[in-house]
């Protein structure tokens, strides 16, 4: 899902696509128009988060937006605390437990980061929360692992080979890539 598919245009879509395995699909649309979100999860289990109502040129107007996919129909969830796009590679989960690091509020990148937990143990179910910062302010960062054990790669700007470890409390800087990405 993301921006429109018309060529040079940069403004936002509510257009998704499909992958079975073998082919492409357009798939069910979603409730409301994004681009430059970050997204978790899988075929059937998924969500798209945060982004930009519009893709112009410069500054697109950021959006809290959060939308969950079951493998059959899109529904709105509850709104990030941070307005924040260019999270494309930074989360990590599924429509149930997700996490989005980082990001930027169009003139700033930013080290704050957001759990979303929908199981019935959590304080305030299906919904987002802040949890410890990142050390390092960052946008388009690649993500790996889930909520309580997930890793921040690279990242911009400027571009940077840091790698950070969350352990379900904390960010820790560990092993750094051997380059800038």
């Amino acid at each position: 899902t993301g921006q429109a598919s018309v060529p040079g245009s940069p403004s936002a879509s509510t257009l998704v696509e499909e992958y079975d395995g073998t082919n492409w699909a357009s798939g069910t649309v979603t409730p409301t128009a994004s681009s430059y979100g970050g997204s978790g999860g899988i075929q059937t289990a998924g969500m798209i988060f945060g982004g930009a109502s519009d893709g112009s040129p410069g500054y697109p107007t950021k959006v809290t937006t959060t939308q969950s996919w079951n493998g059959t129909s899109w529904s709105a969830e509850p709104a990030l605390a941070t307005a924040r796009m260019g999270t494309q590679g930074g989360p990590v989960g599924s429509n149930t437990a997700s996490q989005l690091m980082g990001g930027s509020n169009g003139s700033t990148n930013l080290t704050n980061v957001e759990n979303f937990d929908s199981s019935p143990t959590a304080i305030t179910a299906a919904a987002w929360s802040a949890c410890g910062n990142l050390t390092t302010a960052r946008r388009t960062a690649g993500g790996a692992g889930i909520q309580t054990a997930a890793l921040a790669i690279g990242g911009e700007a400027p571009r940077t080979a840091k790698v950070e470890s969350y352990d379900g409390s904390s960010w820790t800087e560990v092993g750094d890539l051997n380059t800038a990405r």
